[in-house]
């Protein structure tokens, strides 16, 4: 029955139908390995999801695209972990919640590697707002803020540049040495990051 068939479509017909991968699979297996490797290389995923790399790119777009939705899925699952452990409530638990999640981050981490290896590369994507980590850090840390209880007073274009701000302290204490002339440690972040958390208005939290 194959004799009459061209030879592109003896191929297909060999290798059987496309395997369909959806993308929330390809989301996971990224984020598995990056977390396996501290880096992504697409070639390797794509063997592991047992897809070609066409069909990978046409499911995840860019690397850099990928990259940054598999960051954002790990910095959510890390900071899920560390709101079970200190849910915001008020000033002093998001200040503990921020210091549990940024010593998780801050020592040696396959992000900090692939700060390392890939220095550009990450800063585009969590520095910039191109691909909306940074623009999602900033959200997440707003509604913690609402969560708290915290500068309840502020409007919402006040209280998402608090939110800003805060998020590009943070990003010092975990990225500083990396992306900056020296390391920051929490302690020295801390006092700026406790002055975004009261309303100046009425010298309180605002709780």
């Amino acid at each position: 029955m194959s004799e009459g068939l061209p030879p592109a479509e003896l191929k297909s017909a060999a290798e059987g139908p496309r395997r369909v991968v959806a993308p929330k699979e390809v989301l996971r297996a990224a984020a598995m390995h990056f977390l396996r490797s501290g880096g992504l290389d697409m070639d390797v995923l794509a063997a592991e999801l047992n897809v070609s790399r066409a069909t990978l790119y046409r499911v995840a777009g860019s690397r850099d695209e990928l990259l940054a939705e598999a960051f954002w899925a790990i910095d959510r699952k890390l900071f899920t972990d560390a709101a079970a452990e200190n849910p915001p409530r008020d000033v002093e638990s998001v200040i503990g919640l921020t210091r549990t999640f940024a010593e998780w981050l801050a020592g040696p981490s396959p992000l900090r590697q692939f700060f390392t290896t890939e220095p550009e590369t990450a800063t585009r994507l969590f520095i910039s707002p191109v691909h909306g980590v940074y623009r999602r850090s900033v959200y997440a840390q707003r509604d913690i803020f609402r969560a708290a209880g915290v500068l309840s007073d502020l409007s919402e274009e006040e209280l998402l540049a608090r939110s800003a701000v805060y998020v590009r302290i943070v990003e010092l204490v975990l990225f500083g040495d990396l992306i900056g002339p020296i390391a920051v440690s929490f302690a020295v972040a801390e006092p700026a990051l406790r002055s975004l958390l009261i309303d100046e208005v009425n010298g309180s939290n605002g709780a």
